[in-house]
Order: structure tokens, then sequence, then C-alpha cells
């Protein structure tokens, strides 16, 4: 059976749509603030799974995979002084599940009654009766239910009981850092992103343009004031106002004052040269 198209919707919806349906989900559950390389990691092996059962499957029924979401942030209803600045918006986390390949999301409205219900009744509610799983896909920290009573030993006792897969996918580590939402607000919180020129990837009006990005405070002209620049490959309209987003892919140099506007052009230009060449194999496959 092929997979369905990517979409997002809240229980009922669910329901609605494949209650009568064989349809089940292999899925994923978390906040996915920022969408980080281990949330990405994840993702990924969602989807391998899925592909790897479709191929041996001999029943008649389709897996979706599914990640199962909250809006909006726990600690916004549990802890509101500490509830941190989120790294991206629910329309931009629902973007990213589509980008990475995912089937669906199932989005939970966070509130004071889902915070009390019980690690066992949301088990059952929402992975079982709602999404009926196959397989679920979390990291070694995961917990659930009220005051997250529950963790991954609970979670695998209920996989056993309701015949469903629970895998531990293991977290990414980069200079000795577990990467995670926490550590990367952090590092904005306390100003760790250097200023430089990027190869970038813009999305304009739900287009995407390869870019050049300039982050800095332009100190060739004595600049003060932070400012972020961006030349868009292959784009040629007149916009002056609107939402603008900007995927960061690699660092080309750092920001430094040139002699003069003749030599900064010139290093913009083998910027330029540059950003093409590094997304013209990625472009090729």
């Amino acid at each position: 059976m092929s997979r369905e198209a990517p979409f997002h919707c809240n229980t009922e919806e669910w329901k609605r749509r494949f209650g009568d349906l064989p349809v089940h989900a292999a899925l994923t559950i978390g906040n996915f603030d920022g969408m980080h390389l281990g949330h990405q990691k994840i993702l990924e092996t969602v989807n391998e799974w899925v592909s790897s059962k479709e191929t041996l499957n001999k029943k008649p029924e389709q897996l979706l995979a599914t990640a199962l979401t909250f809006y909006p942030h726990p600690a916004k209803v549990l802890r509101p002084a500490e509830a941190p600045p989120l790294l991206c918006t629910l329309p931009q986390r629902l973007a990213a599940f589509e980008n990475a390949g995912m089937n669906a999301a199932l989005v939970l409205k966070f509130d004071e009654q889902l915070a009390k219900v019980s690690a066992e009744d949301f088990a059952r509610t929402y992975l079982v009766d709602t999404l009926r799983a196959r397989g679920v896909f979390i990291g070694a920290n995961f917990r659930f239910g009220h005051k997250q009573a529950g963790d991954v030993k609970l979670l695998e006792e209920f996989g056993r009981r309701w015949d469903f897969e629970v895998q531990v996918v293991p977290p990414v580590v980069q200079n000795g850092i577990v990467v995670s939402s926490t550590a990367v607000r952090s590092a904005v919180r306390e100003g760790r992103m250097e200023d430089g020129v990027y190869a970038t990837e813009t999305t304009v009006d739900g287009k995407k343009y390869r870019s050049a990005t300039n982050i800095g405070v332009r100190p060739t002209f004595d600049g003060q004031r932070l400012a972020i620049e961006s030349h868009l490959f292959d784009f040629s309209e007149n916009l002056t106002s609107g939402t603008m987003e900007v995927r960061f892919w690699k660092r080309l140099r750092d920001e430094k004052k040139f002699p003069g506007p003749e030599a900064l052009r010139d290093q913009v230009l083998r910027d330029i040269s540059e950003a093409h060449a590094y997304f013209a194999p990625l472009a090729q496959s």
C-alpha cells in the first residue's frame, strides 16, 4: 500500500480519518523544538523502520511514520515563569516533519487536563486506541504521563502488553556535548553564535533559493548594529516587506573589516562563488 501524503491533525480528526481503516503508526514523541540533529536522527530511524516493515508486510495494513507532538510547550502550562523561549514556531515544526519525510503529525493540545493523564492512560489513549502503534521510537531520557512518572522501562512494558515495539535511539554527541534543545537554547542565550558569512537556503513566499548570508555589524562601514543580509541566487523579484526564513548550511568565513568598498565587493563575489560551489554537488544529487 502506498504511503499517505504528509498531514497534521488532532486526535478527533485522526480517528475520523482512519478509524475504519487498517492504518497503524510508527511514531516518535516529543516537543521537537528547533529540529536539531538529535531530532533528525530519531525521525530518520522511524522512516527507516517503516520502509523495512513495508517491504516485509504481508498484512493489508498501512504504516504511517508519525510524530506525536504538543502545543503549547508543556512548560508553558506547568511552569510558566520558567518556560523557555522557543527555537521555532508550530508551523515551522510541522514543516520540518514534512521535510524529514514523515507521513503525519498528531498535535496534542497540552493543557492542565492532559498534564494530569497518567502514563498508562496516555499510552492506552494515544498510542494504542488512537494511533494503533506498531513501533515507538524515543530517547533514553524519555518521560511521559502525570508528573513524568512513565519512563522507557514502563513504555517497554506497555509495548509487550499492547503489542508495539519500543526502540531507544542513542543521542547525537558533538564536541562531547549531547545535542538537545536545551543546549541549543543555552548557546543562543549566551551569545555563542559567531558572526560571519554562510552558505544558506532562503525561503520566500514558499519558494526556496540557495543563498549566501552575512551576519554581523558591517565593520568596513564602521557599523554598530547587527544586520543579516542574504544574497539569493536566481532571484529577481522586488520585495520590500514580508517574512523570510534562512537556513544555515555551511560557514564560509569570519566577518572582517576591509580597506574599502571595492575590496569588500571583491570578497562578496568570492563568497557567492564559494556558496555556489558548495551547493553544486547537492544540486546534482
